[in-house]
């Protein structure tokens, strides 16, 4: 049973000890014990004394007349921590949680501490933190400047016209370009549904925020230098607006491919100049098949899971197409890095 109740032995003693003297029983071991209630075998509440005869390995009431001689006896004994084993345990494993949890706690709060000390150090040096901060700031308005300044399509994209959208796309993009690193080229991808949304969590804004504020209440080192020497070595700025869209529909047994216009602006920070206006247009992707909806199975992948895939799948490739403009990434490269990052959070999940 995984409850129940159970004894140990407190004093052991024979008959003899109480005045019996007859040579036949004197000798009997006599036992004072102590009955307690176990939960998965661990003792947790003593539930009283009793005495018990020991014969042949097990344990026997006494009868009523010796029964009450031994009552009658004082026996100075304690219920001992044993009993109470469940209970102490219980207890010792929620303090040493609880004090764990404060030392984790205490730990946090010196290693947040000391980070914002340096950070903040580094924001208060105006010498090192002005030009960074007028830089933010000139690239906030290039930020907002140039992801507005693409207004949203009027018509819905016609589909029967799909070949003549994409080599309109591909003649403004000509050759391929060479200068642009991730190191210096700072990349804003704007959606359609955000299109009247104010911008946010940019570089511009965080850096500004955290430089404005000398620090403020930035919690991590790590991230915070990465972004200042983004800001410090960024020298162009590349705005990506979605200006129509066809969303992915999924059919019975497959989908009806999705599909994105997008104009791709590069420009120049320190002059504010638009170098170049390219048309991207943009499709899911030939690997994103009714295979894929098939192998899943209809039962186990609901229309709107899937159409979420979907969704991420057009996106995924408008990001990529960005990359592969400016910095001549491999497509296929690109997919084995997003299929090795989609693993990876599967993983963390």
């Amino acid at each position: 049973m995984i409850f129940g109740w159970n004894s140990y032995l407190l004093k052991a003693f024979i008959l003899g000890n109480f005045g019996v003297t007859d040579p036949a029983i004197s000798s009997i071991p006599i036992e004072y014990r102590q009955r307690y209630f176990h939960l998965m075998f661990i003792p947790c509440i003593p539930l009283g004394k009793f005495w018990a005869i020991r014969r042949d390995g097990k344990l026997y009431e006494p009868a009523n007349d010796l029964l009450q001689v031994l009552n009658a006896q004082r026996v100075s004994t304690r219920n001992g921590v044993w009993a109470w084993s469940g209970v102490l345990a219980a207890l010792l494993i929620y303090f040493g949680y609880n004090i764990n949890q404060k030392l984790d706690n205490r730990r946090y709060e010196k290693h947040t501490a000391m980070q914002k000390s340096l950070i903040h150090d580094f924001a208060a040096d105006k010498a090192k933190t002005a030009p960074l901060l007028e830089k933010a700031r000139r690239l906030g308005v290039l930020l907002d400047s140039f992801a507005h300044n693409i207004p949203a399509a009027k018509s819905r994209i016609d589909t029967n016209k799909a070949i003549g959208y994409y080599l309109e796309a591909l003649a403004t993009q000509g050759d391929s370009l060479t200068g642009y690193t991730e190191e210096n080229t700072y990349i804003y991808e704007k959606k359609l549904r955000d299109f009247d949304r104010p911008l946010e969590y940019t570089l511009a804004t965080e850096a500004k925020e955290v430089l404005e504020t000398e620090g403020g209440s930035y919690p991590d080192t790590a991230s915070f230098f990465k972004k200042m020497r983004k800001l410090e070595s960024v020298k162009y700025l590349f705005v990506m607006t979605e200006y129509n869209r066809l969303d992915p529909v999924v059919t019975e047994d497959a989908f009806n491919s999705g599909y994105s216009m997008n104009m791709g602006q590069l420009v120049d920070i320190a002059t504010g100049k638009c170098m170049q206006k390219v048309k991207f247009f943009i499709t899911n992707s030939e690997s994103v098949s009714t295979v894929t909806y098939s192998e899943n199975g209809r039962g186990q992948v609901s229309r709107s899971e899937w159409r979420t895939r979907l969704d991420g799948d057009l996106n995924m490739n408008i990001h990529n197409a960005v990359r592969k403009y400016l910095f001549n990434e491999d497509m296929d490269a690109l997919r084995d890095r997003a299929r090795d990052i989609q693993k990876q959070f599967k993983k963390i999940r």
